[in-house]
């Protein structure tokens, strides 16, 4: 029963994520058509940007993986 309850939270936690990735370069997008203007710097053109959205991808892959051998094994 526990294995069937982690491996659902692990699916939430990973599709959680993957929406609010989204969800943040929606906006990053949707801000500066607005007329809007980032006072963090945060921007497309910015390279700590893409640093982080790859690390969160890998995160979200290796949980997805895990998730996957955690089905098969079920």
């Amino acid at each position: 029963m526990l294995k069937k309850y982690n491996e659902t939270d692990l699916k939430t936690e990973v599709i959680w994520k993957i929406i609010i990735i989204l969800y943040v370069l929606f906006l990053l997008w949707l801000f500066p058509l607005l007329g809007g203007q980032s006072v963090s710097g945060i921007s497309f053109s910015d390279g700590g940007l893409y640093i982080i959205i790859l690390i969160s991808l890998f995160d979200i892959y290796s949980k997805w993986k895990k998730l996957k051998v955690n089905h098969s094994e079920a």
